[in-house]
């Protein structure tokens, strides 16, 4: 299995995902069922992983691959993250539909309603600003390299991917990693975050 390590890489994998090569879709599920089965994992535990990811590779296929033609990044990261937000839009949709079977079967539409509201309340917009403000600025105290570690982890990258990516040791980045989270921990402690 080859890596994806740049544009060209990523536009050449596509097109063979495109031109139906079953050695790239082999490739493909290998390098990004995790991921999708993760992020499903995450966001509905109690919807089934495979059965979303399996809608996630219909919509690669549909329309002549359209979804596949339409990337537009550039690496890929940008590609998963592409994938890992068309997940969540998935996940999302059948959060609704089972949802609403569930409120069918109860007579509570109202609760669905309110439940999957995507509007926060006043409160919540400016508790979630504040909390986003204070760890933005408690990211920006740490050392370069560790910065670097937080954002990939929080793109859903693994250490070992990490490591790859800035070609340096896993044990770096795990060292790196560790001190990141030891001096943020530090930092929402003292900004009364985490306590």
């Amino acid at each position: 299995m080859n890596q994806i390590n740049n544009y060209e890489d990523v536009q050449i994998f596509i097109e063979r995902l495109i031109f139906k090569s079953p050695a790239a879709w082999r490739e493909f599920i290998i390098l990004y069922n995790p991921v999708i089965t993760g992020v499903v994992r995450y966001y509905a535990p109690h919807l089934d992983a495979d059965e979303i990811a399996q809608k996630v590779y219909e919509k690669c296929i549909k329309d002549e691959c359209a979804f596949l033609r339409h990337f537009e990044g550039n690496s890929p990261l940008a590609f998963r993250s592409y994938l890992v937000k068309t997940t969540k839009f998935i996940v999302q949709d059948e959060r609704k539909k089972f949802l609403r079977m569930q409120n069918s079967q109860t007579g509570e539409e109202h609760w669905e309603e309110n439940f999957l509201s995507n509007e926060p309340t006043a409160e919540e917009r400016i508790e979630s600003q504040e909390i986003t403000d204070t760890l933005q600025k408690a990211i920006m105290q740490l050392e370069f390299n560790q910065r670097q570690v937080v954002y990939f982890l929080l793109q859903g990258l693994t250490n070992r991917e990490i490591a790859e990516i800035l070609g340096c040791p896993l044990n770096t980045v795990l060292s790196w990693s560790r001190r990141a989270k030891m001096k943020l921990k530090e930092i929402l402690e003292t900004e009364s975050i985490l306590k």
